[in-house]
């Protein structure tokens, strides 16, 4: 089974991501898959695992070693053909949070997807996946008239189950690093 690991972003950012998920969704005469499975979120981890041995355990580890944090969307991003994306900066809390989710469930497993490891993961919140190149086209060109780069509060975690989509666990993420 495939599953995700994604942080969730706090009630004002998720509106604001919605609201040009919303605009691009009107923007095209086809039917585009817009991110809409799960909140908008920022996916660390991709694996697969036979069975959840070993999950609740890494995700329970992976929330009590990170923090609430704010991110900074700057631009917009594509990965082409298929799939464009907001693109927070680079920050200290982002890379953290990859370099200990791969570490906290490399423990339960070792099938992550190539995308989503150390040195290879680029940090993004989906905002149209699996879209048709003319569809791609029309919705960045509507992206590009309505974004402005803004900063967005990450609060959430979950640990979902892929194909189908479905979440499994969620929680709060703390306020501040735990003591050393």
């Amino acid at each position: 089974m495939k599953y995700a690991l994604l942080l969730y972003f706090d009630k004002k950012t998720q509106n604001k991501i919605n609201s040009l998920v919303k605009r691009l969704a009107k923007s095209g005469d086809n039917a585009c898959n817009f991110d809409t499975a799960f909140p908008p979120h920022i996916t660390l981890l991709i694996f697969e695992k036979e069975n959840a041995r070993g999950l609740k355990k890494a995700f329970e580890n992976f929330v009590e070693a990170i923090t609430k944090d704010e991110v900074k969307f700057a631009s917009l991003g594509v990965f082409n053909p298929k799939v464009l994306f907001l693109s927070p900066l680079p920050n200290e809390y982002l890379s953290r949070a990859q370099s200990i989710a791969h570490a906290t469930f490399s423990l339960a497993t070792t099938q992550f997807d190539e995308h989503y490891i150390p040195n290879q993961w680029m940090p993004h919140a989906s905002l149209g996946v699996d879209m048709q190149p003319q569809d791609l086209l029309t919705a960045f060109q509507t992206a590009q008239k309505h974004f402005k780069p803004f900063s967005g509060k990450i609060v959430r975690a979950a640990l979902t189950k892929c194909c189908p989509q479905r979440q499994w666990l969620e929680a709060a993420l703390k306020n501040t690093y735990p003591n050393p």
